[in-house]
């Protein structure tokens, strides 16, 4: 039975499925504005003495795109703090 299980799962993952065109290409133009977050781990040595310390980065991006058809060419701005 495991053995059915198995071999199902492996044709359908190479089941042939059809793809979908789009009839118009997506506008990538315009503003956004993203968040971010993360870990910040930072090790510092001088030879003598060392140390760690580990805290949370944060952020804000914002930006503007402008689509011209074959390429895109845009504007971003990038504000990151640190807890470290």
């Amino acid at each position: 039975m495991k053995r059915m299980m198995k071999l199902s799962a492996i044709a359908l993952a190479f089941a042939p499925v059809t793809a979908f065109a789009q009839d118009v290409a997506p506008n990538l133009g315009g503003f956004y504005v993203g968040a971010l977050a993360g870990v910040d781990s930072v090790r510092i040595s001088d030879g003598t003495n060392s140390g760690s310390s580990t805290g949370a980065v944060y952020g804000v991006d914002a930006g503007y795109d402008y689509d011209m058809g074959k390429m895109v060419v845009g504007l971003e701005g990038e504000l990151t703090g640190s807890s470290t």
